[in-house]
């Protein structure tokens, strides 16, 4: 009876009346843990964990934000972020593969890096345990595109559909 109260109250306050929801909007995010490693020299390998938030346009398309930071290797201190931008594409509906190219800034530690702009295009698969949650595996390159730091990137991620509601 108390949540209903405030439920009632709170729908007034924005001045929604008790039966009208039509303004509400759905939106969808998916967001992932995420841990990446790649070559930072041909005898170095750098493993990074870190987050990206994806905010859906429709259905397939997504914009979004990534950040990570080294966790093995020698390079502590190491950072990365940027944006990123993509689709999914569902098989059935526990498993979507997804296209994706990260842009941003990386760099730290005396790593090669040179300006540190990256990009890294790659390719992944989700497998969806439920309609919140699921695990997937990626293949990427990354590339410093005026450093020394250009590999192969492979990716485990831990992942949660979220949705948002606005009025």
């Amino acid at each position: 009876m108390l949540v209903m109260g405030s439920v009632l109250i709170s729908t007034k306050a924005f001045g929604i009346s008790e039966f009208d929801y039509s303004d509400i909007k759905k939106s969808r995010q998916f967001i992932s843990v995420d841990f990446k490693t790649y070559q930072v020299k041909t005898d170095e390998q750098i493993m990074l964990y870190g987050l990206k938030e994806r905010f859906f346009l429709d259905n397939n398309w997504f914009i979004g934000r990534a950040g990570y930071g080294a966790v093995l290797g020698k390079r502590g201190g190491y950072l990365e972020g940027g944006i990123i931008g993509g689709a999914f594409f569902k098989l059935n509906p526990s498993i979507n593969i997804e296209t994706r190219v990260f842009t941003g800034a990386g760099g730290g530690s005396a790593a090669p890096q040179g300006s540190g702009l990256i990009i890294q295009p790659s390719l992944g698969i989700n497998f969806m345990a439920d309609k919140s949650l699921g695990i997937g595996l990626e293949i990427g390159y990354i590339q410093f595109l005026n450093g020394d730091i250009e590999s192969i990137v492979y990716s485990f991620n831990i992942n949660s559909n979220l949705w948002d509601l606005t009025f």
